[in-house]
């Protein structure tokens, strides 16, 4: 019974950890002003609006086939916010602000894939937590560890 009840916290400390993170986060992007989310501050990186939904992205191409098991709800925005809009022929990005979603669009993206994660992190059995899943080189616990 002690193991399960440490198996417990440690899932309870890690789920904590992913929704501290997330609140940080959540912090730093409320800083940044409305009318700025379209700016290029440094001119050889993405958009502001591009960090916007690159966070979730990145959980979400990290544990959605490997761990979750689900399919992608949104697969065009899943690479934008992975890989933003690469520049052309090695020069500095061209893209213009109507080349990204809206703000709108992009919170929605990252609330919905917040809460897919949750869901499917709820529903993975203990068992699971420990174990490689299904092509994957780490444990769950460790892949959630990397997207904290």
């Amino acid at each position: 019974m002690l193991v399960a009840q440490k198996e417990l916290e440690v899932r309870h400390q890690l789920l904590e950890r992913l929704s501290g993170a997330r609140a940080r986060t959540d912090e730093i992007f409320a800083i940044v002003r409305p009318d700025s989310l379209y700016e290029r501050p440094i001119p050889e990186r993405h958009r502001i609006i591009f960090y916007l939904g690159h966070l979730e992205a990145f959980d979400w191409n990290l544990l959605r086939e490997r761990v979750l098991g689900v399919e992608t709800f949104d697969p065009d925005l899943d690479k934008l916010f992975a890989f933003g809009i690469d520049p052309v022929d090695g020069g500095l990005p061209s893209d213009q602000p109507i080349d990204w979603p809206s703000a709108a669009d992009a919170r929605r993206y990252a609330k919905r894939i917040r809460e897919s994660i949750d869901a499917g992190l709820e529903a993975l059995e203990s068992a699971d937590w420990d174990s490689n899943p299904a092509g994957a080189d780490f444990t769950t616990k460790t892949l959630l560890n990397v997207a904290i």
